[in-house]
């Protein structure tokens, strides 16, 4: 499943860039706000998510932002073959791990806790998608 997002965003990238304008209209919602949290991306502006659609959880890396999704999330939205994604992001408070163990469980904790979470909410999808950035 990472393989065919890799696939749809490497064939998005080689189709020809006329140099339009981008235009991101986009919001993020706070689903969970405690000491780390997690946000939805979302184009419609509705906050609603769909049972039926694939959660993909974004685990930003060292020092990252749950915003960092916004790209990622984009392209893979404006796809035509009708796959249905719901973005999230864990917010873990853009903190340096790369040399702490003790924020690194704690922040796999969370992310735990929020894949168990998505599960729940998108309990027709057929499975869960985790995209990390860098040493995410």
């Amino acid at each position: 499943s990472v393989a065919y997002l890799g696939f749809l965003l490497r064939q998005r990238a080689s189709q020809c860039n006329r140099c339009e304008m981008a235009f991101m209209g986009t919001r993020l919602y706070e689903i969970v706000n405690e000491h780390y949290g997690l946000i939805l991306y979302d184009e419609l502006h509705n906050g609603k998510v769909n049972p039926a659609c694939i959660p993909v959880l974004f685990i930003p890396g060292n020092g990252g932002s749950a915003k960092q999704l916004r790209s990622l999330a984009s392209q893979s939205q404006s796809q035509p073959d009708g796959l249905c994604l719901s973005w999230y992001g864990v917010r873990l408070n853009e903190e340096l791990t790369a040399l702490n163990i003790q924020l690194v469980y704690a922040q796999a904790a969370h992310v735990g806790r929020m894949a168990r979470l998505l599960r729940e909410r998108h309990s027709q999808a057929p499975e869960l998608w985790l995209v990390g950035h860098s040493m995410g």
